[in-house]
């Protein structure tokens, strides 16, 4: 008895039969009308049998042969169709029997999975895992404790950033005093005041590269122990049903 991945590894080709038959019967049917046509003329001359006459006779015969029927054709296609519904069919009948336990290191995680879901979760697993791999981290070189105070998952930095806050200016001296014919010799200099100092405190939502790593490892974990569900669940059996013949012997009479 087949397993139900051995009806998945076929189904892609009997699909492709299907729809090559229908193209193939469509152009047969539309434009090669004279395949289901035979015919045979003959020429008989009036007079006695001469060469001549035999030959005239033999030039202007004409003869097609029938190269099919639309029954023969509609039989074939029904052959083709009966073995693609058949499969989808018993690919559908394994699916609702198809279930197995997504379980991790022993534990399971989700009971009685259909192949399908099984299957579509894997394939949504590979989109999500991205995002993950974008998932920022803590700023290193930097001592990062957690702070409830702050929100929950919220870290900070345990060193402020002390800086000097300063203020430029312009300082003047009088070198030499004014006269009535020479303006005074002023020498002008920037000064650099310290006014007060600013305090940076920071904090985060990011996550630690260690527990970055661990979502990974626990979400690759999950993908794997989905796959090897999906797996075991297309071990199931096919049974040998079949709908394909019964519904074209219908439509064929």
């Amino acid at each position: 008895m087949p397993k139900l991945q051995e009806i998945l590894a076929v189904e892609g080709s009997k699909e492709g039969y299907f729809k090559e038959a229908l193209v193939e019967m469509t152009n047969l049917f539309k434009n090669k009308i004279n395949h289901f046509n035979g015919f045979n003329k003959t020429l008989t001359l009036h007079g006695d049998e001469t060469p001549e006459k035999t030959a005239k006779e033999l030039s202007e015969s004409e003869h097609q042969s029938l190269t099919t029927t639309v029954s023969a054709e509609l039989n074939y296609l029904g052959e083709v169709i009966a073995n693609y519904v058949d499969v989808f069919y018993q690919k559908d009948d394994a699916n609702q029997r198809a279930v197995a336990d997504i379980e991790i290191d022993g534990n399971i995680i989700a009971k009685n999975v259909p192949a399908t879901t099984l299957l579509s979760l894997e394939n949504k697993l590979k989109q999500i895992r991205p995002v993950y791999d974008q998932i920022p981290t803590l700023q290193p070189g930097t001592s990062w404790v957690l702070e409830p105070s702050l929100g929950e998952h919220v870290y900070q930095d345990t060193n402020q950033q002390i800086r000097t806050k300063t203020k430029k200016g312009f300082d003047f001296k009088q070198l030499v005093p004014a006269t009535d014919k020479f303006p005074a010799q002023i020498e002008k200099w920037e000064t650099v005041d310290d006014i007060g100092f600013t305090t940076l405190t920071r904090w985060t939502g990011m996550i630690s590269v260690a527990d970055k790593v661990e979502l990974l490892k626990r979400f690759d974990k999950l993908t794997q122990a989905v796959k090897q569900a999906r797996q075991r669940a297309n071990e199931v059996d096919v049974r040998k049903v079949n709908i394909g013949r019964a519904l074209f012997k219908y439509v064929n009479g």
